[in-house]
């Protein structure tokens, strides 16, 4: 059991390749829909999975994915994966069944509708990678850790 839960403490967020078709085939309803994807600079394992999603979102034909840009913060780090989609219906749609896709594969991305996300221009989507979220320790007491 230690090493299972070392195992899940230190895996990358993937997606593979048989669920980037399925998803992105689910996803071609939705046409036009642009989308940036950011990831935490400097950490290979959100990199992998921009690469991944850059791949899902272009199987599902929407505007051609933007290549992943760096970003970095001075103040609180970024954890997890999260969506932010203008307000239109076409976008918001698009965002809410990229989302729930991502959830099936325990992904969660939620949805943060803005008017301006990321570094969109016009109606669309910014994917925003960071950190992989921390699973929690590998002991069984009470203080079990979880980021969003």
């Amino acid at each position: 059991m230690a090493r299972v839960r070392l195992q899940e403490r230190v895996a990358w967020r993937t997606i593979q390749p048989s669920d980037i078709a399925s998803i992105g085939l689910r996803l071609r309803s939705h046409h036009g829909i642009q989308v940036f994807i950011g990831t935490v600079a400097n950490n290979e394992e959100a990199i992998a999975l921009s690469d991944d999603l850059t791949e899902l979102v272009n199987t599902a034909r929407w505007s051609q994915a933007r290549p992943a840009i760096a970003f970095t913060y001075t103040g609180e780090q970024v954890i997890g994966l999260d969506i932010f989609a203008t307000r239109d219906e076409p976008t918001r749609a698009a965002a809410h069944d990229l989302s729930r896709e991502l959830g099936r594969l325990k992904l969660s991305a939620p949805v943060t509708d803005t008017d301006r996300p990321g570094f969109v221009t016009g109606a669309g989507m910014y994917i925003r990678i960071g950190l992989r979220p921390r699973i929690g320790p590998l002991t069984t007491n009470n203080a079990r850790t979880t980021s969003p």
